[in-house]
């Protein structure tokens, strides 16, 4: 497999990976999130191997008021604690972090 080959490889989405309702799946794994953690997991995933500009992801999880305040100020929270529960529960995607632009999840590197 060449360099570009497996580049565009590591940045397609695994197929069993999605989030319905407030649970994260893969393969036979099923993660309870919180809401906002459902939210932000949702817009990554739907989004995959693209970067999710800061303000989008904030938008994206303001389904209420009271979401959308804390967002502003607790995105980065909600994002470490959504890489924790990735690595714990061995899902195999991650999320890189762009400064204070916006974030990216992607296969995990093996």
């Amino acid at each position: 497999v060449g360099g570009g080959e497996a580049a565009r490889a590591s940045e397609e989405r695994p197929g069993s990976l999605g989030v319905r309702g407030r649970t994260l799946f893969y393969a036979a794994t099923e993660v309870s999130l919180t809401e906002s953690q459902a939210l932000l997991a949702k817009v990554l995933v739907d989004n995959f191997g693209e970067m999710v500009g800061r303000e989008f992801a904030i938008v994206s999880v303001s389904v209420n008021a009271e979401l959308a305040e804390r967002a502003k100020t607790q995105l980065d929270a909600w994002v470490h604690k959504l890489s924790v529960t990735l690595v714990e529960k061995d899902i195999p995607v991650r999320i890189v972090t762009h400064g204070r632009t916006g974030f990216t999840m992607r296969r995990a590197v093996t």
